[in-house]
């Protein structure tokens, strides 16, 4: 126990710890004094859209959107959904395979084991787009992961750890 208070006491008598404290204290009155009513009737409103148009961008958000009254809020909510767009119809694993073969082409040896833990991502990748679309067109558009949850089996986490990229953590079904 002496050992632990010596520790706070030696920690709280540092000069750095009090100019870091003391420098987010400042930052932090900074954020808060020029945080406008503006910013926060901003958000408010924005959430509120939101809600109430169901919080999926799709044909429905864009034509409710659409039936609000114009304003400020509704029209840069408007510009920042258009043209959004499915990231997985468009991910290549394909080209990050090329372009880390790429980073080190100096080593034949690693462009052959970049290539293959590409690969192996790949085949994940789309694994885990099939199953995504499939749980949204189950749930009507919607479908809810609890993080935190352990779902992976002991061979899916073995094939994740072997390619050290984690690109959801889905049961292998």
């Amino acid at each position: 126990m002496n050992l632990a208070v010596y520790e706070w006491r030696k920690l709280f008598r540092l000069p750095a710890l009090w100019a870091f404290l003391a420098l987010c204290l400042a930052f932090n009155g900074l954020l808060i004094a020029t945080l406008s009513p503006y910013d926060r009737a901003f958000f408010n409103e924005t959430s509120q859209t939101a809600k109430a148009l169901g919080q999926r961008v799709d044909e429905d958000f864009l034509a409710g959107l659409d039936a609000i009254p114009a304003t400020e809020n509704r029209d840069l909510l408007r510009q920042s959904v258009t043209g959004m767009e499915d990231i997985f119809e468009t991910y290549d694993t394909g080209e990050l395979s090329d372009f880390y073969a790429g980073v080190v082409e100096k080593s034949p040896l690693a462009v052959t084991w970049m290539t293959w833990k590409y690969d192996l991502l790949a085949s994940r990748v789309e694994h885990l787009t099939t199953q995504m679309k499939w749980r949204l067109a189950e749930g009507g558009g919607e479908a809810i992961y609890e993080l935190g949850v352990p779902v992976l089996d002991e061979d899916a986490l073995e094939q994740i750890l072997a390619t050290g990229e984690v690109p959801g953590g889905e049961d292998d079904e």
